[in-house]
């Protein structure tokens, strides 16, 4: 599943530079993953057991172009790759004219929330990652 959203730069995300501040790209690539697990089905729902939470353990960005405020941006996230607890998303950042601003691969873990531990992937989050359904 590719998923998509749009982001309008506040005026507080902008540094001393004049520009979006490189750490708010992070919370923009955030923003994503957070709508496409909101996709994905309800393996995050608190009330399930076990309680299932995802972990970002690297997260590579590549900066292309600058964004300023009032820029309207749009955050794509897809499935890249999986294993049995991990898996890696690729995400990019476009701005209104289709250039690319930042791009991501974000490898993440899936854990028990209760035990602290990394655990399998949960079904519904794994076909996500099938061909069929990953467009």
């Amino acid at each position: 599943m590719i998923n998509e959203i749009e982001i309008e730069v506040p005026a507080d995300h902008i540094d001393e530079l004049g520009h979006v501040n490189n750490a708010r790209f992070l919370e923009y690539f955030e923003r994503g993953r957070v709508d496409w697990y909101n996709c994905c089905g309800d393996f995050l729902d608190p009330k399930r057991k076990p309680r299932l939470g995802t972990v970002v353990v690297n997260i590579t960005v590549n900066f292309c172009r600058e964004c300023f405020r009032g820029d309207r941006l749009r955050v794509i996230t897809r499935p890249l790759s999986r294993a049995s607890k991990s898996y890696m998303l690729a995400q990019c950042i476009l701005n209104d004219g289709g250039e690319v601003v930042a791009d991501a691969e974000v490898t993440s873990v899936v854990i028990d929330l209760d035990a602290r531990k990394t655990t399998p992937m949960p079904g519904v989050l794994a076909k996500q990652f099938d061909c069929s359904t990953s467009e």
